[in-house]
């Protein structure tokens, strides 16, 4: 077995250090900054119903009114059991996959460059949209650090097939993940095997979308039916519009005028590879020229190539290492500490929940509806929140289709001063005649407890 210089154990062990301090980075953040939001509970409630080994058929619902693929919550499930059902642990896996995807850029970069490895390092992970990314679980987060994976298995020559199914992951996760499509179609175009690779590049994007396809098979097309039934009028539709291209160059610091002379310099600059990986990511470039405005993330996936072919191309030249260098420290200037403390917290809402069970105290035994009120609108009447929490202690808490059937409703009211007692809604009617056997103040949170009459 070969060993490594060492010069190259210093090298790795720097690299390694330098990932863990970022992954470490990201994670304090999240757990700073992560506040359980309408999103946050909706994932919270769809990996509990995972915990009650529950199958999940769909993901979360797009504007356009059709849902992507479950495979997000499948993803984000293994660490609530690692962590023994912690709502934390999403915001780890969150910056766990950021900590792979770099990873994997760095176990091949190194063997190149040790500079250019870290100077990649740490302008991706320094990068304020990669930061948060990175620390704010969501689909429209995590599906970054998946189209990294898949660039960096390109443009390393790793099996097609890889490349393909993580591409078509990333996109799984949110489909404007397929703005990056162009360097899979270019890569494709070079190999050898096209009609196997094809083969394998529909297989990949197949895959990720399995229980989506498998849920329409055995529903008769429902989802389409109800999409087509029901269209959506919102959503991504075609104008021309230099607004998205702009926000691009934003994600870097620039303006749209420098963003543009930066991309050219490149171009020029470039290996001939590089030169068609830019000319492919031009292609997606002038796509988002046509379409209405989309929200900063929806761009994530492309800022993210174009950051890699970037990096790729400043790295090997003095110039640009000392850019790059710059581009680290205005990054670590931006970061701002202490992070910004969210209200509706994940430890608040589970402590509530933790001393609700012992104060009741509540029965295993039995079904519960489970309801919250956390402002005057109402705005998670469900409690999705309050459901996962109660679950993963092991109540037998039912989904609001099946509130029918239970036997228990629990209220949480976080506003104060709410008239509670005459309060009403279709959740509430759907679990029947009851009568309120307690009510207590936990924490600033009324809590009532009813029974059926």
């Amino acid at each position: 077995m070969k060993t490594l210089p060492a010069r190259k154990k210093i090298e790795y062990f720097i690299a390694f250090c330098t990932l863990i301090g970022l992954f470490i980075f990201w994670s304090w953040k999240g757990l700073a900054e992560t506040g359980v939001s309408a999103d946050v509970a909706r994932d919270l409630t769809q990996i509990s119903n995972l915990w009650i080994h529950r199958v999940v058929w769909l993901g979360p619902n797009l504007g356009i009114g059709f849902p992507i693929s479950p495979l997000y919550f499948y993803l984000l499930f293994p660490g609530l059991i690692l962590s023994g059902g912690n709502g934390y642990s999403i915001v780890i896996t969150e910056s766990f996959f950021a900590l792979i995807a770099l990873g994997l850029f760095a176990w091949f970069q190194i063997k190149k460059s040790f500079s250019s490895t870290l100077l990649g390092i740490l302008v991706i992970g320094l990068s304020p949209w990669w930061v948060s990314a990175s620390s704010s679980p969501w689909n429209g987060n995590m599906y970054a650090s998946w189209i990294l994976m898949a660039i960096v298995s390109m443009w390393f020559k790793m099996p097609f097939f890889l490349s393909a199914l993580l591409l078509g992951i990333a996109t799984s996760i949110h489909p404007m993940a397929i703005l990056v499509l162009p360097l899979l179609i270019y890569e494709w175009i070079v190999k050898d095997k096209k009609l196997i690779n094809l083969f394998f590049a529909i297989l990949g994007f197949i895959i990720p979308w399995s229980p989506i396809i498998i849920f329409e098979i055995i529903t008769k097309g429902y989802l389409t039916r109800q999409w087509l039934a029901h269209p959506s009028t919102t959503g991504v539709h075609l104008m021309l519009n230099l607004s998205n291209v702009s926000q691009i160059a934003q994600q870097f610091g620039f303006g749209l005028i420098v963003g543009i002379i930066l991309w050219i310099a490149t171009f020029w600059v470039a290996s001939k590879r590089q030169k068609w990986w830019i000319i492919s990511l031009t292609i997606s470039l002038f796509i988002v020229m046509l379409l209405s405005n989309l929200l900063h993330y929806y761009l994530y996936g492309l800022v993210c190539a174009v950051l890699f072919i970037i990096i790729n191309v400043f790295s090997t030249k003095r110039i640009g290492q000392i850019s790059l260098a710059l581009f680290i420290i205005l990054s670590l200037l931006s970061i701002r500490i202490p992070f910004a403390t969210p209200d509706r917290t994940i430890s608040k809402l589970n402590t509530v929940v933790k001393k609700t069970i012992k104060d009741f105290p509540l029965d295993k035994n039995k079904k519960y509806a489970v309801l919250s009120i956390s402002d005057n609108g109402s705005t998670l009447p469900q409690a999705d929140d309050y459901r996962f929490f109660l679950r993963v202690q092991g109540y037998k808490v039912l989904g609001s289709e099946e509130y029918t059937n239970a036997e228990l409703l629990l209220l949480f009211i976080e506003t104060p001063k709410m008239k509670w007692e005459t309060w009403q809604d279709w959740n509430m009617e759907q679990f029947g005649a009851k009568k309120r056997v307690s009510a207590r103040n936990i924490n600033g949170t009324t809590v009532v407890l009813y029974e059926k009459k």
